[in-house]
């Protein structure tokens, strides 16, 4: 494990670090981040949290701010310090999906997640992303069907909410554990109104779930383009693990196909022609869709990808307790992420790689050479990033 860190650290985020090289999230890094905490550090320690450059909850850019107190502003000691939040949540993801498999293919599994250009991007340049999933994995992980800590777990929640509002569904996992664990359930609610009243207070200051300067451009009322975003995503790289779900799909051939079909009449029914839009859609599966002819108004591509993931998702939701959990998990954040008017691709790649991972960690391990399919992922990623970054 820390070999492979110190690999993905020399090869692709020392050489981003100090470069100028245009990378994902790079753009989001000059106009939102590092204004806002630049700002924080110059009004340190009473930070005006009224209003600012980002879209997200301020945690992150005060911790920032926090230490360009000591290291100074720049952009290149900042940058270190958010490849080091980074690599804690490389380090997290691998903890917990040690707890529910072997190593070894946790450390795969790993690798998979952190050869992702949506993650490298954030790891690279200023960015809230990695540093909200440090604490959404730890709270998956500290709220398993067989392991509760009910205090850390707290903790992890609040860091996240408090990072990017974003992962409130996050208290509805805390409510399903009061409603499981009937020993602990008042504690469970006790401990619910602390990432509450915390996201409370800046949504009771804020009048919205952002900031005021940001308030039209990240809330909408329902966007279902970020459902077909989620199960599209879940079918491009849920056939790399299908060694691990296959039996499951031999041996429920008609509950899988029932979730295809519903997935087929959600496609028909919505309205998803290709645009040009930044502000609304982004990522390597809208640039594939704009590639593919049209039908019934979807790009083709989605008719492939999405009932491929309502196929991978039932599956893993059919694989037991945990496998239940998963797609719990998967539910209460798709149900969050319809409130964002964007369907971005990096709001979604980096946790489905975890979530894959995590499904194959707790189920039957096949034989060794089917490790060979979440390889070739993460080389096929690997050689995307390459190609993005020093093409």
């Amino acid at each position: 494990m820390i070999a492979g860190l110190c690999l993905w650290f020399s090869a692709f985020v020392v050489p981003l670090i100090l470069g100028d090289i245009a990378v994902f999230d790079d753009l989001d890094e000059r106009l939102f981040h590092l204004p806002t905490i630049q700002r924080f550090a110059s009004q340190l320690p009473t930070p005006d949290l009224s209003d600012y450059d980002s879209a997200t909850t301020p945690l992150y850019h005060l911790v920032l701010s926090a230490i360009a107190m000591v290291i100074g502003d720049g952009i290149t000691g900042l940058r270190v310090a958010n490849l080091a939040i980074s690599l804690a949540t490389l380090v997290v993801a691998w903890r917990v999906m040690r707890a529910w498999g072997p190593p070894l293919s946790a450390t795969l599994f790993t690798g998979v997640l952190a050869a992702s250009p949506y993650f490298i991007g954030p790891a690279a340049r200023l960015s809230t992303d990695n540093a909200a999933l440090l604490g959404v994995f730890a709270a998956i992980g500290l709220m398993t069907p067989e392991r509760a800590k009910p205090r850390t777990a707290t903790l992890a929640i609040t860091v996240a909410l408090l990072t990017r509002q974003l992962h409130a569904w996050l208290i509805g996992l805390m409510l399903w554990r009061a409603i499981r664990d009937q020993d602990n359930r008042l504690r469970w609610l006790a401990l619910t109104t602390v990432p509450v009243l915390a996201l409370g207070a800046f949504v009771a200051a804020w009048g919205g779930l952002t900031p005021p300067s940001f308030a039209k451009g990240h809330t909408a009322g329902l966007n279902i383009d970020t459902l077909v975003f989620k199960l599209g995503i879940l079918g491009l790289y849920g056939g790399f693990f299908l060694p691990w779900l296959w039996p499951i799909i031999r041996l429920e051939k008609q509950k899988i196909s029932a979730a295809v079909g519903v997935s087929l009449v959600l496609l028909w029914a919505i309205y998803l022609p290709y645009q040009a839009d930044p502000n609304r859609w982004g990522g390597a599966i809208w640039q594939i869709a704009a590639r593919t002819p049209e039908l019934f108004s979807v790009p083709l591509s989605f008719w492939v990808l999405v009932p491929a993931g309502a196929a991978i998702l039932t599956a893993i939701g059919l694989s037991g307790s945990r496998g239940r959990y998963l797609v719990l998990c998967v539910g209460l954040w798709t149900l969050a992420g319809l409130a964002s008017a964007r369907a971005y691709q990096k709001y979604s790649d980096p946790t489905i790689l975890f979530v894959l991972g995590m499904a194959a960690q707790h189920l039957p391990q096949p034989r060794r050479w089917a490790w060979c399919a979440p390889g070739l992922l993460m080389l096929g990623l690997i050689a995307v990033d390459l190609a993005r970054f020093y093409g």
